[in-house]
C-alpha cells in the first residue's frame, strides 16, 4: 500500500497557511458591485467554465473543484490547480459608458490522496468581488464641484476540503472554509474654485466569517451522477472604519450581518464516451434575511440555472492532434441576490471551451471563452456586457508518496 510521507504534509500546510495570511483581494470591475458585498462569485474548476459553470457533478479526477468537496475523492495523485482570467467589460449607464481590461489570478488549490477513495485539499477563491467608480458634476452656491464615489476590494474563501468515497454508490465530501476580505470606499467633493478645500471621507471595511460546505456525488448506474450542496447561513462580522480628510481622527464602528445559505443540485449524463450533458441549479433564499448591509435598493433570493455538454473525440494520445481535445460549451442564467433600482439584476451567459490533455493523460490545461450581460439598462439603471477569457492549469503527480520497499533475496 501507498503511504504518506508525513514530512511533507507539514511544509504543505504551512504553505497553505502562508498563502492564505499574504493573498491579495483582487477587484473586478462592476458598476453593481457597490451594493451588499459585492459581485458574488461562484467558481467550481477550469473545467466546469466551459460548460456554463455547472460544477457541482464533475466528479473530475484531474482538475480540482471549488464548489463540490465529495468530487475530491476521484483523485488518484497528488494534485495543483490554478488559474485565471483577462476580461473586457462594457459598462454603460443613462448618462455615460465606460470600458474596463484587467487581470488576476482566480483561484489556487492543491490536494494529496491519502489512499484510494480518500483525500484532502485546500483550495483558495473568490467570494465576491468590488471595483466600482462614480463621478458627476454639480454646483453649491455657483460654484462648480466635481463629486466621486469608488469602491475597491472584496472577500476571498480559503477552505480545507476532506472527502471519503462511499464506493460504486457515491462520494461524500465537506469543507470547513474562512471567508475575509476588505473594502475601501472613498466620497469626495473637489472644487476647481481657489479658497475652497477638498472633501475627501474615507471608509475602510474589514470582514470575518467561518462557513462551511457538505457535499454529495451519487451513482445510480453507469453513465449517470446526480449532485447536491449545502452552504448554511452563517454570520459575518463588519469592522468598519471611517476617516475624514480634514480630521486626523478615526472612527471605529462594530456590527455582525448575515450571509444566506446556498442550495445546490445537478445531474449528468454520459451519453456515451464521447458525450456528456450536464444541468445545475443553485437556490441562495436572501429575502430571508434581516441583517445585510446598506447601500442595496433591495434584497431578493438569488437563482441561477446551467447547463453545459462535453465532446471528447479520442484518447490523449490519439494519432489526430485534434481528437485528443475535451470540446465543451454551455450557458448560464443568474439572477443577483442585491437589487438595483428595486429590481432583481439578471446575467446570461454563454461559454465555449477546451481541455487539452498531456502527461499521459494525467495533466490538462483547460481554455474557456465567456460573453455575457449583467443587468438592464431601465429596469436597473445601468447594463454590463463581459467578455473573459479563462485559463487553467491542472498537474499531477506522486509527489507525496512512495511505494513499497522491493526486496531482494
Amino acid at each position: 500500500m501507498m503511504r504518506i510521507k508525513a514530512v511533507i504534509i507539514f511544509p504543505l500546510i504551512l504553505f497553505a497557511v502562508i498563502l492564505l495570511r499574504t493573498a491579495p483581494v483582487l477587484a473586478t470591475g462592476s458598476i453593481f458591485s457597490g451594493l451588499g458585498y459585492g459581485v458574488m462569485e461562484n467558481f467550481t474548476s477550469s473545467r466546469a467554465i466551459g460548460m456554463g459553470n455547472v460544477g457541482i457533478v464533475l466528479n473530475d479526477s484531474i482538475s480540482l473543484n471549488a464548489l463540490n468537496p465529495a468530487a475530491l475523492a476521484q483523485i488518484r495523485q497528488a494534485r495543483v490547480s490554478m488559474g485565471g482570467y483577462i476580461s473586457r467589460q462594457t459598462m454603460r449607464d443613462q448618462y455615460a459608458q465606460d470600458i474596463e481590461d484587467w487581470w488576476q489570478v482566480e483561484y489556487f488549490s492543491i490536494a494529496v490522496m491519502l489512499k484510494k477513495g480518500l483525500a484532502i485539499g485546500f483550495f483558495l477563491s473568490p467570494y465576491s468581488r468590488v471595483q466600482f467608480r462614480y463621478g458627476w458634476n454639480g454646483e453649491i452656491n455657483g460654484i462648480p464641484y466635481y463629486q466621486s464615489y469608488q469602491g475597491n476590494g472584496g472577500l476571498s474563501r480559503a477552505a480545507f476540503q476532506f472527502a471519503v468515497s462511499l464506493g460504486r454508490w457515491g462520494d461524500i465530501g465537506v469543507s470547513p472554509s474562512l471567508i475575509w476580505g476588505q473594502v475601501e470606499e472613498l466620497r469626495g467633493s473637489y472644487f476647481d474654485e481657489s479658497g475652497y478645500d477638498d472633501i475627501e471621507f474615507l471608509t475602510s471595511k474589514k470582514w470575518l466569517a467561518f462557513s462551511g460546505t457538505a457535499g454529495l456525488l451519487l451513482h445510480p448506474f453507469h453513465g449517470l451522477t446526480i449532485g447536491a450542496g449545502f452552504e448554511p447561513e452563517v454570520p459575518i462580522s463588519l469592522n468598519e472604519t471611517f476617516v475624514y480628510s480634514t480630521d486626523d481622527s478615526s472612527v471605529v464602528f462594530q456590527d455582525e450581518y448575515r450571509l444566506a445559505a446556498k442550495y445546490y443540485a445537478g445531474v449528468s449524463m454520459a451519453l456515451s464516451s464521447k458525450w456528456l450533458l450536464a444541468g445545475q441549479m443553485m437556490y441562495s433564499p436572501w429575502s430571508e434575511i434581516n441583517y445585510l448591509p446598506e447601500g442595496a435598493s433591495g434584497y431578493g433570493d438569488a437563482t441561477s440555472l446551467a447547463g453545459g455538454a462535453e465532446w471528447t473525440p479520442g484518447s490523449w494520445n490519439d494519432d489526430f492532434f485534434f481528437k485528443r481535445f475535451n470540446y465543451r460549451f454551455g450557458f448560464r442564467w443568474e439572477t443577483s441576490y442585491a437589487e438595483s433600482q428595486g429590481s432583481a439584476i439578471d446575467g446570461y451567459f454563454a461559454s465555449i471551451g477546451f481541455g487539452y490533455p498531456f502527461g499521459e493523460g494525467q495533466q490538462r490545461f483547460d481554455l474557456s471563452l465567456e460573453y455575457g450581460s449583467r443587468g438592464d439598462l431601465s429596469a436597473n439603471g445601468g447594463q454590463e456586457n463581459i467578455f473573459k477569457i479563462r485559463a487553467g492549469l491542472n498537474l499531477g503527480g506522486t509527489w507525496f508518496v512512495r511505494p513499497k520497499p522491493v526486496w531482494e533475496d
